[in-house]
């Protein structure tokens, strides 16, 4: 089944116009398309921004505009001139997060699959983002659990509350 819904969700994304990339469609609904989260149709949800919740965000400046000239995202309403993209939260205000070349931690635990690579796939270096921080109050750590390969807070760092758009949860595809 999973298969079938990559073809449909990139159908739709070819006939918007935006190649094989997220779409945000009309009445509250985005189409994922990517590995940035599971594939499928994601509805905008007034929930709380917790642990474990999927959000639309908005990339720091500097990590949009890297994101856009690489080719990972595409043009959009975001600060650097990008698109906005899918991601689960994994740390929130309090947590303590670890990054080392042997992965991501959570509080002490670690996170399977999360160990950050030194290059895309294009064989470009990836910035390198190391150390261990407590999550302050305006900000969130976002992760991409589907693909080890996803550009997530694991080179980015920090995303301010301010720029996490909207929860959403799924309502078709592969979660």
């Amino acid at each position: 089944m999973r298969w079938k819904c990559s073809i449909v969700f990139g159908l739709i994304a070819g006939a918007a116009g935006v190649g094989v990339q997220s779409v945000v469609v009309a009445a509250g609904l985005w189409v994922n398309v990517t590995e940035s989260l599971p594939i499928g149709i994601y509805r905008v949800v007034h929930a709380p921004i917790t642990r474990g919740a999927y959000v639309l965000a908005c990339l720091p400046e500097w990590a949009g505009k890297l994101a856009k000239e690489r080719g990972y995202l595409w043009r959009g309403p975001c600060p650097g001139g990008v698109a906005r993209l899918g991601k689960q939260i994994v740390a929130v205000a309090g947590d303590t997060i670890e990054v080392s070349d042997g992965g991501l931690k959570v509080n002490g635990l670690p996170i399977p699959r999360s160990a950050p690579l030194a290059r895309d796939t294009r064989g470009r270096l990836l910035p390198v983002l190391r150390g261990r921080w407590v999550v302050p109050l305006n900000g969130v750590w976002l992760w991409a659990g589907c693909s080890a390969r996803s550009f997530d807070s694991r080179y980015f760092g920090l995303v301010p509350l301010s720029n996490v758009i909207a929860v959403v949860e799924p309502i078709a595809g592969s979660h």
